[in-house]
């Protein structure tokens, strides 16, 4: 008895590999017709906001205190940091700790929130990995705002004692910025923590560290405890 031999549906496979690769070619993995979720909505509303301030309001901010100050300008740009100012003088003269962390905050994250708002629209997988990486900054910034103040007894924060300026320009205006990536850092977590734990199968070397990184680690930790060990024997032969 002859056995049949089934044959494969050249056409129906070719046809499967055309959607697999058009599903590949799209932003959104394969859900291009899928409109965005809720969540998905807010979240491409917040990177709008968010490179809109950076750039078009921290920005301005940090070439004019690089120049002339917000004080000192006529700049209409001057305008709303005027009014801030109210509520915290640094913000109307150059003072070094606010405006060293304006230089990423405006140039750094600002870039970075509108490429994050095309990664949440188009779905792009790397947007977790960025999105880690901003909001840690914009809640590292966030601190280093008032933190020092706080730790220093709040002298320039609200000297005018203005509730507007407490409630609304000091804390409304800043704790959105500690609050929502606050929920992305936790997103991006859980995120990119299933990601790892439903890997299978050998992980590429490339994704490692090799030997020259490794020996730069060992040599900085090395020469780091040369350096803590000089400086301790300094201080006791000194």
């Amino acid at each position: 008895m002859q056995r049949r031999v089934h044959k494969p549906d050249l056409a129906h496979s070719n046809m499967e590999i055309k959607h697999a690769a058009l599903a590949g070619s799209t932003g959104r993995t394969g859900r291009r017709h899928d409109a965005l979720s809720i969540g998905e909505r807010a979240v491409l509303t917040w990177y709008i906001l968010d490179a809109v301030t950076h750039l078009g309001l921290e920005l301005p901010w940090l070439v004019l205190t690089l120049t002339v100050t917000v004080d000192k300008s006529n700049h209409w740009m001057a305008l709303p940091w005027k009014e801030y100012a109210k509520a915290d003088p640094r913000w109307g003269r150059l003072h070094d700790c606010t405006a060293a962390l304006e230089v990423p905050t405006a140039l750094l994250w600002g870039p970075l929130a509108a490429a994050l708002a095309y990664a949440t629209y188009t779905r792009k997988p790397w947007r977790h990995f960025w999105q880690v990486i901003c909001a840690t900054g914009e809640i590292y910034g966030n601190w280093m705002t008032f933190g020092p103040e706080w730790l220093t007894g709040s002298r320039e924060l609200n000297p005018q004692n203005n509730w507007v300026h407490k409630w609304v320009y000091l804390f409304y205006a800043n704790v959105l910025w500690l609050v929502i990536p606050l929920f992305l850092l936790i997103e991006s977590a859980a995120v990119i923590i299933d990601a790892c734990a439903r890997a299978k199968g050998p992980r590429p070397e490339a994704r490692w560290l090799g030997k020259l990184e490794a020996s730069v680690i060992y040599s900085m930790l090395a020469l780091y405890a040369v350096v803590v060990g000089y400086f301790g024997m300094v201080k006791h032969l000194v």
